[in-house]
C-alpha cells in the first residue's frame, strides 16, 4: 500500500509544480487510476527578458500560460532603457490589455508584481479584472507614467510582451 500512495503524491507534486512554467504549459504528467485530479493552478510566474520584448522586437514569442487568478511578473536583473529627457527611468507602472474588451492598470515598486483583481483597476469600463482567462491574448507592459502639461497621466512602457493563455 506505501508504494502506490508515494506514487500519487508523486503525480501530485508533478502536476502542481509543473502548471507554473513560465515558458509554456507542462506536459501531463504520467497518470495512475488512484490519481486524485489535481488542484486548479492560481498562479502563474514570468521573468522579464529581452527576448520577449515586443519593444525590441517585432517578432518576439509570447509567453503561454495556463489559465489563472494572478500573473506574477519577476522583474529580476532585466535592465530598462536609460532615463531620457522623456522622463522614462524605473518603471513603476504596469498596464495589461485583454483582447479589445479590457485595459487594466496597476502600480508597483520592487522587483516583482502581482497582476490579479485586487491589483489592476480598470481603465476601460467598469469590469473588474476577471484574471487570465483561457484562450484570451493579452499584452503586458511595464512602464513609468508621468503627468503632462495638460494633468493627463501619460504612461511611456518600457517593456511590452504578449501572454497567451491556454484554451481549457
Amino acid at each position: 500500500m506505501r508504494p502506490r500512495w508515494k506514487r500519487v503524491l508523486a503525480v501530485c507534486a508533478t502536476l502542481t509544480l509543473g502548471a507554473c512554467d513560465r515558458e509554456a504549459p507542462a506536459p501531463p504528467a504520467p497518470t495512475s487510476a488512484a490519481a486524485a485530479p489535481a488542484a486548479a493552478t492560481t498562479r502563474a510566474v514570468i521573468t522579464l527578458d529581452a527576448s520577449h520584448d515586443l519593444m525590441t522586437r517585432k517578432d518576439a514569442p509570447a509567453y503561454a500560460i495556463a489559465p489563472v487568478a494572478e500573473l506574477v511578473l519577476e522583474i529580476g536583473d532585466h535592465r530598462f532603457p536609460v532615463p531620457d529627457a522623456a522622463g522614462a527611468g524605473a518603471p513603476d507602472t504596469v498596464h495589461v490589455m485583454r483582447g479589445s474588451s479590457g485595459y487594466y492598470r496597476a502600480t508597483f515598486s520592487g522587483k516583482r508584481v502581482a497582476l490579479n483583481t485586487g491589483a489592476l483597476d480598470s481603465m476601460k469600463g467598469r469590469e473588474a479584472f476577471p484574471g487570465f482567462e483561457a484562450g484570451e491574448p493579452y499584452v503586458v507592459a511595464v512602464g513609468r507614467e508621468a503627468a503632462s502639461a495638460d494633468g493627463a497621466m501619460r504612461f511611456t512602457p518600457l517593456w511590452t510582451a504578449r501572454v497567451n493563455v491556454a484554451s481549457k
